[in-house]
């Protein structure tokens, strides 16, 4: 997918950490959320290291988020009781969070 290639949010987490950013599950995400449109994934994919960049830094880009990385204001809302997440995965392996008002 040329679009993907020509990213420069790509391009910095490929060279960060090239196993990550091409690992098929991390890809399998975006794909089975998109109902398998390519062009639609890629474009998510790009947006969601885009967003990883803006709020946790360009050295965040291709690791997981942890609660170390965290703000104690991150936190604090985490432990609000307006979040909560659950123990486990789905059955895709995700984590499951759940807002309530």
């Amino acid at each position: 997918v040329l679009q993907e290639r020509n990213a420069p949010i790509y391009n910095l987490a490929t060279s960060q950490n090239r196993s990550y950013v091409e690992d098929p599950n991390f890809r399998l995400r975006f794909l089975r959320a998109n109902d398998h449109n390519v062009k639609q994934s890629v474009n998510q994919m790009i947006g969601f290291l885009s967003r990883k960049e803006t709020y946790f830094g360009r050295d965040k880009v291709a690791r997981d988020i942890t609660l170390d990385d965290l703000e104690e204001d991150d936190i604090e809302l985490l432990l609000s009781g307006l979040y909560h997440i659950q123990d486990g995965t789905d059955r895709s392996g995700r984590v499951v969070v759940c807002f309530l008002n």
